[in-house]
């Protein structure tokens, strides 16, 4: 049996609920991306054969594949017109997650 919904609890106060894609997700090395137009830097990516990536909000997306660069990233989504205000690597260990969540610096 697998577990696949988590309870962070620190003290005996729940911290956090989240399933294990959800964990996943926050604990995934990435390449995070601010730009002025996600939907079309959504666009370009799935043109460039770049499906592993995920819509964070209006003004983030985060993708998730190994061999992309942020140089080349940033210069893929500039050439073609978007304006990109950062490209950061993101994601964090399971043991720092926890950690921000125990200090409050954390969803």
């Amino acid at each position: 049996m697998t577990a696949n919904r988590f309870l962070i609890i620190d003290k005996g106060r729940v911290l956090k609920e989240l399933t294990k894609e959800e964990l996943d997700l926050a604990c995934m090395r990435c390449l995070a991306v601010q730009a002025g137009d996600v939907k079309q830097a959504a666009v370009i990516l799935e043109q460039n054969g770049i499906s592993n990536y995920k819509v964070i909000d209006g003004q983030e997306l985060r993708v998730y594949d190994d061999s992309m660069k942020p140089e080349r990233l940033n210069r893929l989504l500039v050439e073609r017109g978007v304006d990109v205000s950062a490209v950061f690597e993101a994601g964090i260990s399971l043991e720092d997650y926890f950690t921000s969540l125990v200090n409050g610096k954390s969803e």
